[in-house]
């Protein structure tokens, strides 16, 4: 099976976070409080939507698929059921004329959450609704028991701890090896944090230290897995996109 992990378009809180960082002043408390957790920043929202750039980002991959210039075709594909990573696969599964399945475990690490200052703790919020996540991207489809209804929104996912999202990354791997049959080209659309997570399971690495790996907004990565280890065919390919819509 070959596994493609794709990050998803910019985000709103992206551009958020990137103007919260500019307009501190370094060596600044406010400048301290955002660089020490990048994530807890003021003004980020729990699920956020793509910025303009983000939709740009994630149109310009779906044409390259389109016209053949990936360097993948998928026969499988699967989004985190995050607002910003369905935005991401539609172009996708327009370009593919496939179905895209949500996958309960590839969501962002800490699942989508809001961040009290004075406990330092997340406080869980829900996700989307499947209705509101059909409105991006019509093809999605939800597995049994993410959501109780079509108009009731799913968990969100809190994990209290980033260290949770290691045992999700290798059951997510587990479940989409058992799936596939060893010619599937599977593509998950997911995020940074998590990526590095799945990275690291893949590789028989010890649980990723910050960023390890980068991985641009729509930047991608391959992963082959034939028995033991999977091997990194490539990592953070970005030549679907102008050189000027590259964001991290």
């Amino acid at each position: 099976m070959q596994l493609i992990l794709v990050r998803h378009g910019q985000s709103t809180n992206n551009v958020r976070l990137a103007e919260a960082l500019a307009a501190g002043l370094r060596g600044s408390p406010a400048y301290e409080r955002i660089t020490a957790d990048v994530n807890h920043y003021r003004g980020r929202v729990p699920d956020p939507p793509l910025s303009a750039l983000g939709m740009r980002q994630a149109e310009a991959l779906g044409r390259a698929l389109l016209d053949e210039r990936a360097p993948f075709t998928p026969t499988h594909l699967y989004a985190s059921p995050t607002i910003r990573a369905v935005q991401t696969v539609r172009p996708l599964a327009d370009a593919a004329r496939r179905p895209v399945l949500l996958q309960p475990d590839a969501y962002e690490v800490g699942g989508i959450h809001v961040f009290d200052p004075p406990t330092r703790t997340r406080q869980a919020r829900s996700g989307a609704t499947l209705m509101e996540l059909l409105q991006h991207c019509p093809s999605a489809e939800a597995p049994p028991g993410l959501f109780h209804a079509s108009d009731e929104p799913w968990s969100g996912g809190l994990e209290a701890q980033d260290e949770q999202a290691g045992p999700r990354a290798q059951r997510l791997l587990a479940r989409l090896r058992e799936a596939h049959e060893p010619d599937d080209v599977v593509l998950l659309v997911t995020h940074q944090h998590f990526s590095q997570f799945l990275l690291a399971a893949a590789l028989g690495l010890d649980g990723p230290q910050g960023q390890r790996f980068r991985l641009d907004n729509t930047g991608h990565l391959s992963l082959r897995f034939d028995g033991g280890p999977a091997g990194l065919d490539w990592l953070n390919r970005v030549e679907h996109l102008e050189p000027e819509d590259i964001s991290n």
